[in-house]
């Protein structure tokens, strides 16, 4: 039963990858986790980036509306 020493190596490295791995789905658990906390961060931010477009629309019409009768006058 002897074993060689580029054995002793492989066996070594298998096993540190898998310890990595194991890290990292734990890591991505906790990730997932605060990312769910923040769901009424995002929906707050969402829901006011979509106030604003809807302003920035209503100004760009009420624009359009004013030229349209400045010209009208001309």
């Amino acid at each position: 039963s002897k074993v060689s020493v580029s054995q002793k190596l492989v066996a070594r490295s298998t096993r540190a990858v898998a310890r990595r791995e194991a890290v990292k789905v734990n890591a991505m658990a906790v990730e997932v986790a605060e990312l769910a906390n923040l769901g009424p961060e995002i929906a707050r931010v969402a829901s006011t980036c979509f106030a604003c477009t809807l302003a920035g629309l209503a100004v760009g019409f009420v624009l359009l509306r004013v030229e349209s009768i400045v010209e009208g006058q001309e």
